[in-house]
């Protein structure tokens, strides 16, 4: 199926935007490829769940782009998440392997699969990948918060992690970590001026130029301005 839908002149446009950080790639974008998934979805109705597992295993581990958007389509919608553990072994496992290799997959795994985690195991494995040396296990630390509704917990998680990449080098993990602490915006702007207040200026420029993006302009400079002070 993926082959027959496999576009010759959007492999190069795709291994340009994955920074060349893939295997195998069919040139099938992202949006056509979860509606195209979604013409399948009643093929894996009556699998068990170690049939669902073996399925993602396959081809979160093929090393093809489209195959392991696929794996995690199907583990978010179908699999038990009961077993916490094991799927933040595995993600650790994925990444130091080099099976998860670019940072869209990244992405993906943490909003679709670590972000539906509710467990005290989430944060303190949160917070030992944002100490890593592999830079998409530090970004895999933020992004799980990126774009969920927020727990109290979870805010304080991600402001603990954000303060751990405070001088992160990277700019992948600088722009996300900023994306995440946008969210903490959205769920609670108390919390997020409290931080910005007491911690924007140890924050390198790129994290706390996007966490204030979307502020209103004049707000936004005022931020920037009272934490070049700071540094100073």
């Amino acid at each position: 199926i993926l082959q027959k839908h496999s576009k010759n002149e959007n492999i190069k446009k795709i291994q340009v935007y994955l920074k060349n950080e893939v295997d195998y790639i069919y040139g099938i974008p992202m949006k056509q490829l979860k509606l195209l998934f979604k013409g399948y979805i009643k093929n894996l109705i009556g699998l068990n769940h170690n049939e669902i597992w073996s399925l993602f295993t396959n081809l979160i581990e093929s090393g093809a782009f489209e195959k392991q958007v696929i794996a995690i389509e199907i583990f978010s919608n179908y699999m038990d998440l009961s077993n916490y553990k094991k799927i933040l072994d595995y993600t650790t496992h994925l990444v130091n392997n080099k099976i998860i290799k670019n940072w869209a997959i990244a992405d993906q795994f943490a909003l679709n699969i670590l972000a539906q985690i509710d467990n005290k195991d989430i944060y303190n494995y949160s917070i030992i990948w944002s100490k890593n040396n592999n830079y998409l296990l530090r970004r895999i630390s933020v992004v799980t918060y990126a774009e969920k509704n927020l727990s109290t917990k979870d805010i304080d998680t991600l402001i603990e992690i954000a303060i751990i990449l405070s001088n992160e080098k990277t700019e992948y993990v600088q722009r996300a970590t900023g994306w995440a602490l946008r969210n903490i915006y959205h769920n609670n702007q108390e919390k997020f001026f409290t931080f910005i207040n007491n911690n924007g200026h140890k924050l390198s420029r790129i994290i706390l130029r996007n966490a204030i993006e979307h502020l209103e302009e004049t707000l936004r400079q005022e931020i920037l301005i009272s934490s070049k002070q700071k540094r100073k």
